[in-house]
């Protein structure tokens, strides 16, 4: 009877312990540490600057300097990516660990032309990064140099049939410029100064006297104007 009452006691020890070890395929909340806890990615970044098309210019080939790509950031994002391309090289990537990436330069070597770039965001908290921003593209230029005078021809006589005449100032187009600021001066003071949106001018005439003028190209894509032209002077007479 007693070894009944111990062999008893044994199997229900067993099955308590098989119950306890039991694997029911759950884990405790705490202890989910893995794939489930991760989220869907939030939307892509927007850029922001340079703004599409836009025209960064240096002063010269050899040259320590710098531009700046920005765009919204992104939250929760521990990392940005920015797929970088020059041309027709191969692209590379870029990390950023805030919205905006400050790229330095020291020889335009290879560096000048249209540049594309696109960001994508990335988080451990994420089940994946971010799709990809839509695409961008900016220009980097060596600044110009000013328009190539045409009309009146450097140190001409330009003869006018009254005093106030109108006299039109012409030259070339120098590339994708949208307009151009002139100015003239008489006698070494500035005489006329404006902004037009052809390449040529009108001023007018009211002394017979030398006059020295010049003109420089602009756009709203351009970082800076181009350098002034080359001064040309003409004299009226009536």
């Amino acid at each position: 009877m007693k070894i009944f009452h111990l062999m008893l006691k044994m199997i229900i020890a067993v099955g308590i312990l098989f119950i306890i070890n039991l694997n029911t395929g759950c884990t405790d909340a705490d202890e989910n540490t893995g794939s489930d806890t991760l989220i869907a990615p939030p939307g892509p970044p927007t850029l922001e600057a340079p703004e599409d098309g836009f025209v960064i210019m240096f002063e010269g080939a050899h040259i320590d300097s710098h531009y700046v790509l920005q765009w919204t950031s992104v939250e929760g994002a521990e990392i940005y990516e920015i797929d970088y391309q020059i041309d027709t090289f191969p692209a590379v990537t870029i990390e950023s660990e805030t919205n905006v990436c400050m790229v330095f330069i020291s020889d335009l070597t290879n560096r000048l032309g249209t540049h594309y770039w696109r960001v994508r965001a990335h988080s451990s908290a994420w089940e994946l990064p971010t799709d990809w921003s839509e695409q961008g593209y900016f220009e980097l230029r060596i600044r110009p140099g000013g328009p190539i005078l045409f009309y009146p021809a450097d140190s001409e006589i330009v003869v006018v049939d009254s005093q106030y005449a109108s006299l039109e100032l012409q030259w070339y187009v120098l590339q994708d410029e949208e307009f151009y600021e002139f100015r003239v001066f008489k006698d070494s003071i500035l005489y006329d100064q404006n902004i037009v949106y052809t390449n040529s001018c009108q001023t007018f005439i009211d002394d017979s006297a030398w006059y020295n003028w010049q003109v420089r190209a602009g756009s709203s894509k351009w970082q800076y104007y181009s350098r002034w032209s080359d001064v040309w002077y003409f004299k009226a007479e009536y």
